[in-house]
């Protein structure tokens, strides 16, 4: 098989699964408001007021950087929690601070949550089957309590296989969600589909025999994914592999054509790539470096197939590890705006930069020690907040830092 491509056996546009929706697919209840607990703080460095969302002793954190986290209005932001002695997914209403049980305790947890992009709504897994959250939110006021209800409707059903290899992923136009998901027995075979959201029908794009994982779809184009597939030796590719043999392609593209997924940029030896998020104008943000430890911020520009650095990390021969990774970005992205990005680092450091001078600043830091949950910071739909996860604290806490105002 041609290592270029490993595709086999796609299907394109099969549809290997359809939902009929009945009123029985459809349930609707309110949800448990709980109390603020949170705790707001500015930064000493950047003046940028940061906002401990969870205060609670239980591991809470956001969801991961790529996703959507914030309702279409902003009204709430939603992140998992393990306070009630399981995993779920809960929010956080900003006007109010109350917490919201998103969830029923007599039902099995929302698993792949992702926010819609113009609706309230939010997409999940639940009980083997592709759901839609539609959340209505009505803050409290001094004569009203706050209310929050949820009718979940039934989309589609999750193939009966090995279970599933992604996060959901919504398209640019709402159109579609996709997904990724294994052969029972085989985590090798891997296949990449789409479910059609006003018809339920699961069409698979392509299947491939190697892992995949963070798919998205493009931001401005419907048709169009990106997926990161793993080799044996990780994202940096062997360093004594031969220049001339075939290279490591960890960033891949599919779409709806036909065509068999295709990578998008060969890795040298010894070249890191990782952590790459979709960004506006047809560019997508990775993560990557030629040395060891080096991490720069990188944007791929797909007109023009040109990548440069916007947020530099650091590398020296005779750095150490720890000195190198001090400067080393990991997870962040592009603002929706086009205006930002953002990187955290294993030190948990949240730094901002200017997307077109590429200035660096420092929105608030030092939210991370070894062991410890990664920030997996990510962008507000608005671009001026941050959500990310911090145990600044002392434990596993949801946070989200504003950009001070002044920066805009």
């Amino acid at each position: 098989m041609d290592r270029r491509t490993g595709w086999c056996v796609g299907v394109v546009l099969a549809c290997i699964a359809s939902t009929v929706r009945t009123l029985g697919d459809e349930v609707e209840w309110s949800c448990s408001i709980l109390p603020p607990e949170h705790e707001e703080t500015i930064d000493p460095i950047s003046g940028a007021r940061v906002v401990f969302v969870t205060t609670d002793p239980a591991h809470d954190s956001n969801l991961y950087f790529h996703d959507r986290s914030w309702l279409a209005d902003e009204s709430m932001l939603v992140f998992r929690t393990e306070r009630t002695g399981r995993s779920e997914r809960f929010g956080y209403l900003e006007a109010t601070g109350e917490l919201v049980r998103l969830g029923r305790p007599d039902e099995p947890n929302f698993g792949a949550v992702v926010c819609a992009r113009r609706k309230n709504r939010i997409y999940a897994v639940h009980d083997n089957a592709i759901v839609a959250l539609h959340v209505t939110v009505e803050p409290g006021t001094a004569r009203r309590k706050t209310s929050v209800s949820v009718k979940r409707q039934t989309l589609g059903g999750v193939p009966n296989n090995g279970g599933l290899r992604t996060q959901l992923n919504e398209s640019a136009d709402g159109r579609f969600v996709s997904f990724a998901y294994t052969d029972a027995g085989d985590e090798k075979i891997n296949h990449i589909a789409v479910l059609e959201v006003e018809t339920g029908k699961i069409l698979t794009l392509a299947t491939v025999d190697y892992p995949v994982s963070h798919l998205q779809f493009s931001w401005t184009r419907p048709d169009l994914l990106m997926f990161a597939r793993a080799y044996p030796e990780g994202d940096r590719m062997d360093p004594d592999k031969d220049p001339d043999g075939v290279p490591n392609y960890r960033l891949w593209h599919v779409d709806f054509s036909g065509r068999p997924p295709w990578p998008i940029y060969p890795q040298k030896p010894g070249e890191l790539v990782t952590h790459e998020c979709w960004w506006t104008e047809d560019r997508l943000t990775f993560f990557g470096g030629h040395h060891p430890h080096e991490q720069h911020l990188k944007v791929y520009d797909m007109k023009t197939r040109r990548i440069s650095i916007l947020g530099a990390g650091s590398w020296w021969p005779e750095g150490t590890t720890a000195q190198i990774t001090k400067r080393g970005w990991w997870h962040g992205a592009g603002s929706p705006n086009g205006r930002w990005l953002v990187g955290d680092t294993f030190h948990g450091d949240i730094v901002i930069f200017d997307a077109y001078t590429t200035e660096e600043k420092p929105l608030t830091l030092d939210h991370r020690k070894p062991g410890e949950q990664h920030p997996h910071v990510g962008w507000g739909p608005s671009s001026d907040r941050v959500v990310f996860a911090s145990n600044k604290r002392g434990n596993p806490d949801v946070a989200i830092a504003y950009l001070p105002k002044h920066w805009k």
